[in-house]
């Protein structure tokens, strides 16, 4: 080996060690660790100093939906069903309507109809407390409520709502509901629901006895010709309990009907 090959072996040892380090500071197509993390991050997001601090979204929205609009067929008798509600407000502070009621589809007499205002504080990203007023305007003599009570999502998607009531004159009742959709297509819905109430108090007035009072247990298959409108058929089975028994018709304890309605949003 002549001189001139020893003196080139140290400059081309060097030159195999630094290759691999300098392609590793600076692979191609990225950019290198000082011009990805900020000089200055924000405390709360890790955002440059310099960027605007993040929006709150406290803007309001408003919604409306007609949860159950339908004909109810029945053993000697057919009838009639309605139940709404929507909000207006933001993520965590809203105002809430609710409406439920039914009646005589021969007839057009209405045998319940209730009416809530509410106001719902969001609790976390499932579960918001309500507070407010429930009027019912029949059945006679009309009554006022104090509402309290848990809406939201459990476990499962099963949309849950548990109310507690207490009247004017101090009666006090709960309700719990409980709803599910199975999506057997993007378009076609099966929802079971079901309803339990129950009072603290005998209330002769409105044929309520102490404890358990009614449940009614549904099914409901839905086709959504649009996301906002939904026809749908299914059936109702409603029953009533220990003292509330005593205190209905026979034709009022026990009621099987098949209904056919419509559902809608906006």
């Amino acid at each position: 080996m002549n001189n001139s090959q020893c003196a080139l072996q140290p400059l081309l040892l060097a030159a195999m060690i630094l290759m691999p380090v300098s392609a590793q500071a600076t692979p191609p197509g990225k950019a290198s660790l000082e011009s990805v993390v900020p000089a200055d991050p924000d405390a709360h997001s890790g955002a440059p100093a310099s960027w605007a601090r993040p929006v709150v979204d406290d803007a309001n929205y408003a919604n409306f939906t007609l949860d159950r609009l339908e004909y109810r067929g029945y053993d000697g008798g057919e009838g009639y069903l309605w139940e709404a509600e929507g909000w207006y407000g933001n993520d965590r502070d809203k105002f809430w309507w609710k409406t439920e009621g039914e009646g005589d589809w021969r007839t057009g007499q209405t045998e319940s109809a209730e009416f809530q205002g509410l106001y719902d504080r969001m609790l976390d990203d499932f579960w918001d407390l309500q507070v407010g007023l429930r009027h019912d305007a029949d059945p006679h003599p009309s009554r006022t409520y104090g509402v309290i009570g848990l809406q939201g999502l459990a476990p499962y998607g099963i949309d849950t709502e548990a109310s507690l009531f207490v009247s004017e004159r101090g009666d006090t009742s709960a309700r719990l509901e409980f709803e599910h959709e199975w999506l057997l297509t993007q378009r076609w819905i099966l929802s079971p629901r079901f309803e339990i109430n129950a009072s603290a108090d005998r209330v002769a007035d409105y044929e309520l006895g102490k404890g358990i009072t009614s449940t009614e247990a549904g099914l409901r298959l839905s086709y959504d010709v649009t996301r906002q409108f939904s026809p749908y058929v299914g059936m109702s089975w409603e029953n009533v309990h220990g003292e509330t028994r005593d205190m209905r018709t026979r034709e009022e304890a026990d009621r099987l009907s098949l209904v056919v309605g419509l559902s809608a949003w906006y």
